[in-house]
């Protein structure tokens, strides 16, 4: 992990990738490069924390080859979920040697309505087993460079049952018709995948290449989490060191009350986004595919708090972040892309409403706080083996968090712990009353905007059960590097600042029944006070808030 590291944060990789972003070429001789120094063993055999660890920092470095990077995933897991151990061992042996791979789902005429797939795979007669596919995809990440694709094609008439997974190794029978140049991240191979009879394997049982991709989803969605944090975070710091070190007017810009509005911003972004996606991390490991719900609201809340956060830095750095050769460019570039990755915003927004309605019909449970501490603590596991655990969504109800957290808490005032109690209650009761009137099978914008609140209450519990010293100790996790700085205004500011905007999105869906204004005037006033603290004392806070969003806070 260290050489790769080294060496993708190095100035000639740095000038080698951003050369492929201006050309739009293929970075095939990095790809080499990073394999000669030991990528396959990432790839085959690390573990969720090892995955999202060098993710998070090539994602700081170019987008372009994170993606490149991380889509082997997207085909690996599948690969792993529905192949027989000879296709798995075979497989291996062909990514240590080199090959990447891809999923290949998506068509032109039906995009992410993968029901309406129209590639079609015919079973030969005499070799049992073998079938043969027709048919094109298009947009595929590595669609024309990427040698092992795992390809979804129908064997039937109608339905999920219709869909089967096909493993399939690139010969002189699929070609690449057209390359896709995007806007964001120039170097990815985004391609179409055309099949003229292409011989094909099986992958699982007939019928269940739908069941196979759904299971693939969670970890993969959690991995774009982490690449979209990862360029936060860069994103913060650049904008951190240039505040305290340009001058303007004879002063440092931090000291401008308007360049410190952006910081704080960037600072909250990146606070509730790291801990979202550590803790999520964390749940992949121990629950695989299991941790759907929090897979989805990471994949949600962390791209959008990434767009968020790096537009603020834009304003903050102004021209300079439109300039090529300045290092924050790339990031301002790429950011919007991550949202559309496996799933836009929208399509994850109605899958998570969906487990958001399960987790409210569980109602409250016993305090889990110690069950929480053994997902933290649980070994590292095999990312790939990780995928054969079981499916079923696991849930942490919010209520019984809070309740075990209130009286560990250290940094966190009880006045607080109301907010929250309060308004992890209003949208549980939004989500039972919709359900019970009928409004939340009717109206699909109601059901998003409480899947977007879930996901910002969600990044919230990470943050108090990441930043607060009591209940990292109950947790048992390690004290925070740093944190005897001046933090605690910085996390409070994130949580209010962040439920302001969830009430406030709260209150839109009935504003004439809505019943939280004491609330939420309550957080407005706290939100101001809270600012006035930071900018008092602003150069300390920063600077620890730089400290926490380390991935080894865990």
């Amino acid at each position: 992990m260290g050489d790769l590291k080294s060496a993708v944060s190095s100035p000639a990789f740095c000038r080698t990738i951003r050369c492929h972003e201006q050309m739009g070429s293929y970075p095939a001789d990095l790809r080499a490069e990073l394999h000669g120094l030991g990528l396959p063993e990432i790839l085959l055999s690390g573990s969720a924390w090892d995955v999202a660890e060098f993710n998070h920092h090539l994602a700081g470095i170019s987008g372009s080859m994170v993606i490149t990077v991380g889509v082997n995933y997207l085909g690996l897991i599948p690969m792993f979920i529905g192949g027989s151990d000879e296709q798995k061992g075979r497989v291996a042996e062909r990514v240590s040697e080199g090959a990447y791979t891809a999923l290949a789902l998506t068509e032109q005429k039906h995009g992410s309505h993968l029901l309406g797939c129209e590639t079609f795979a015919t079973a030969d007669t005499i070799n049992i087993g073998r079938h043969y596919l027709r048919g094109e995809k298009q947009t595929i990440n590595g669609g024309s460079q990427h040698g092992l694709i795992a390809v979804l094609a129908r064997t039937a008439d109608q339905g999920a049952g219709a869909m089967s997974l096909f493993l399939v190794e690139r010969d002189d029978t699929v070609t690449a018709p057209h390359r896709w140049h995007t806007l964001q991240l120039p170097a990815l191979d985004i391609s179409s995948i055309r099949f003229d009879n292409t011989p094909a394997e099986l992958l699982g049982r007939k019928g269940r290449g739908f069941d196979i991709v759904q299971k693939t989803m969670p970890g993969t969605r959690a991995g774009i989490a982490v690449m979209a944090v990862g360029a936060l975070n860069k994103a913060t710091e650049l904008a951190t060191v240039y505040s305290q070190e340009r001058v303007v007017g004879g002063t440092k810009i931090i000291n401008h009350d308007v360049i410190c509005d952006h910081l704080l911003a960037m600072h909250s972004a990146d606070l509730l986004a790291t801990s979202l996606a550590l803790k999520t991390t964390a749940l992949v490991n121990a629950k695989g595919p299991g941790a759907v719900y929090y897979a989805f609201a990471a994949k949600l809340l962390c791209c959008e708090l990434a767009e968020q956060g790096i537009d603020e830095g834009r304003k903050l750095f102004g021209g300079r972040a439109s300039l090529h050769d300045f290092p924050y460019a790339h990031l301002v570039r790429d950011v919007p892309l991550y949202g559309t990755f496996d799933g836009t915003r929208h399509i994850v927004g109605e899958q998570l409403s969906y487990r958001l309605a399960q987790l409210v019909s569980a109602g409250v449970q016993a305090d889990q706080t110690q069950e929480l501490a053994q997902i933290y603590s649980h070994p590292p596991q095999n990312y790939l083996e990780a995928s054969h655990f079981s499916a079923r969504p696991y849930f942490l109800n919010p209520a019984a968090l809070l309740a075990g957290w209130e009286p560990l808490a250290q940094s966190i005032p009880p006045k607080l712990f109301e907010h929250l109690h309060e308004t992890w209650g209003l949208l549980a009761d939004f989500v039972e009353s919709g359900r019970s009137s009928g409004r939340w099978d009717a109206d699909q914008s109601f059901r998003y905007a409480l899947a977007y609140c879930a996901a910002e209450f969600e990044a919230i519990l990470a943050l108090l059960e990441l930043a607060d010293a009591g209940i990292r100790a109950r947790l048992s996790l390690h004290p925070i590097a740093g944190a005897d700085r001046p933090a605690q205004p910085l996390v409070e500011f994130a949580i209010v600042d962040r439920l302001c905007k969830l009430v406030h999105r709260l209150e839109g869906q009935e504003p004439e029944q809505f019943s939280a204004e004491k609330l939420r005037r309550n957080l407005i006033l706290r939100r101001k006070r809270l600012r006035s603290e930071i900018f008092e004392n602003r150069d300390d806070i920063f600077h620890w808030g730089e400290t926490f969003v380390s991935p080894a806070t865990t």
